[in-house]
């Protein structure tokens, strides 16, 4: 006799997913009527395509009552998944099985897609998330080249599509809320298409790409990570009002060459956060506190750049390399990094009234032919103003030490150096053209070459504070008389050679050539003299 059973096929959150399936077992009589078990079901029954047009297979077959049964079914994919708490699903890898499936259980010929649609539900549940690591590499099938991501994922994993082959345009499904630290890298796509719920871009999340269309920040994106889109070949990018961070890196390496504006609410600018690039200028937000180092350093930054108040750090190279014609440094910036405007075409600087500290090399390599330091600068560091073309120099009252070579190959004519000022540097005035030079009180040490190759006339009077001449200081200047103060200690190898030139009763040192090639036809040489090296007079009229 034959009995038919009615197998209702479900999911396993009990949705229906195919219409009831009638399955017939012959029995020799009604004594010999048996449960029906899955050995019972044929192939087309265990495995078929349901009405959503996704394929499942038997899971498990359970009775319900009489000759009622329910078989319950998982769907067939080509990925593997991790079940959620709340039921929703997490695709975790790319399997191949049902492409397997659907070549009779084996490879396909022409190797695995490399072209994939994650689907928007799984067992008719939402997949919602991309896990951690899901597709790096796709080492263990193929390296992708596409992807189409279902509706419902809110957050793409850590390295989830990272070091695959994936070009043309990639579309960010509309609930993404989040992109993990390089979800993308090292891939070659093209174009990106943000949506616009996502909040949080992070590290590297686009790098090493090809990027090459212009990239629009959605509103409510508030953090873009360190390096997320460093290294492609981007030409302009659009940042929202509500964007709060830029990471270190951020844009660096691209081709951007439209103006930057940096939105209103932005309070830090990262490390090369614009680094490398083709911008042409850049508008600063009144909430922005510190610019990272060489945040916009090589690119084509021109005409005027205005700090605002609110900034009191530039980090180092900041600026540098560009075409700055006119920079205007806010009262609240404490601190101007090392290199933070080296190398542009800088012709006139408005320090502010706020400044400490000029950091090495901060304006050297410009055009600056006219500078006041305010009096709030302390420290004026090595190198700060070289190879400008100043020939006017303010020094602020409060300034205590000029760095090594800070204002040589300038074309200075007259110096007043302040009282507050204890230590001038090496070079520190060389190669200058300067004439007058007036002392403040509180000098100390004078560094070696710090106004050789001067043009310094008529007598030189050194305050009584000086204890120390570096070597070659004064040579190669047209000095006709000298007054070096109570307190010298020690003048060092030529430190007044060639000039035209009675030493104070507290020298006990003259090193070689330091009076070198001058004119002194007469000599006191004081009651403290030790020692006088090879060479102190030579080529004078003594």
């Amino acid at each position: 006799m034959v009995v038919i059973n009615t197998v209702k096929r479900v999911d396993e959150y009990g949705h229906k997913i195919a219409n009831d399936l009638p399955v017939s077992i012959n029995v020799p009589n009604i004594s010999s009527i048996r449960n029906l078990n899955a050995s019972d079901l044929n192939d087309s029954q265990e495995n078929f395509k349901g009405n959503d047009n996704n394929y499942w297979t038997l899971y498990s077959l359970a009775k319900d009552t009489g000759t009622i049964y329910t078989a319950t079914y998982q769907q067939l994919s080509d990925f593997s998944y991790s079940k959620n708490d709340d039921g929703t699903y997490t695709v975790t890898g790319y399997t191949g099985a049902l492409q397997r499936y659907l070549n009779g259980g084996s490879a396909p010929q022409g190797g695995y897609s490399t072209a994939i649609t994650i689907p928007d539900t799984y067992n008719n549940m939402p997949i919602v998330s991309v896990a951690d690591n899901a597709f790096d590499g796709c080492s263990s099938i193929t390296r992708l080249t596409s992807i189409t991501m279902g509706k419902n994922i809110k957050r793409i994993g850590k390295n989830a599509f990272a070091n695959n082959n994936i070009t043309g345009t990639l579309y960010i499904p509309s609930n993404v809320i989040t992109i993990d630290n390089s979800a993308f890298t090292n891939n070659g796509i093209n174009a990106v298409t943000l949506n616009k719920t996502l909040i949080s871009i992070g590290v590297s999340a686009f790098s090493n790409n090809q990027i090459n269309t212009s990239v629009i920040v959605p509103d409510n994106v508030t953090t873009i990570g360190n390096e997320a889109f460093c290294h492609n070949l981007i030409p302009n990018v659009s940042l929202d009002d509500n964007l709060e961070t830029i990471g270190t890196s951020a844009f660096s390496n691209n081709q951007i060459s439209t103006k930057i504006n940096i939105p209103k609410n932005v309070t830090n600018i990262g490390d090369k956060a614009f680094y490398h690039n083709l911008i042409p200028s850049i508008s600063l937000n009144n909430k922005l506190q510190t610019i990272g180092t060489s945040a916009f350093q090589n690119n084509q930054i021109s005409g005027n750049v205005s700090i605002p108040n609110s900034v009191s750090f530039i980090g180092n190279a900041a600026l540098a390399n560009n075409k700055i014609n006119f920079v205007n440094i806010g009262n609240h910036v404490n601190t101007i990094g090392n290199g933070a405007f080296k190398q542009n075409q800088i012709n006139n600087v408005d320090l502010g009234t706020g400044v400490v500290q000029i950091g090495s090399d901060a304006f050297s390599g410009n055009l600056i032919t006219s500078l006041i330091v305010p009096d709030s600068v302390e420290l004026i560091g090595d190198r700060a103003f070289i190879l400008n073309q100043l020939s006017s120099l303010t020094l602020g009252n409060h300034v205590q030490g000029i760095g090594t070579s800070a204002f040589e190959n300038g074309n200075l004519h007259t110096l007043i150096i302040p009282d507050s000022t204890v230590n001038i540097g090496d070079s520190a005035f060389a190669n200058n053209n300067i004439k007058q030079l007036t002392w403040g009180k509180s000098v100390k040490t004078i560094g070696s070459s710090a106004f050789i190759n001067n043009a310094l006339t008529n007598n030189l009077t050194l305050p009584n504070s000086v204890v120390s001449i570096g070597t070659s200081a004064f040579e190669n200047n047209d000095i006709g008389g000298l007054n070096l103060g109570a307190s010298i200690l020690n003048i060092s190898d030529n430190a007044f050679k060639s000039n035209n030139l009675t030493l104070p009763n507290s020298v006990v040192s003259i090193g070689t050539s330091a009076f070198e090639n001058n004119d002194i036809g007469g000599l006191n040489l004081g009651a403290s003299i030790l020692n006088i090296s090879d060479n102190a007079f030579k080529s004078n009229n003594l």
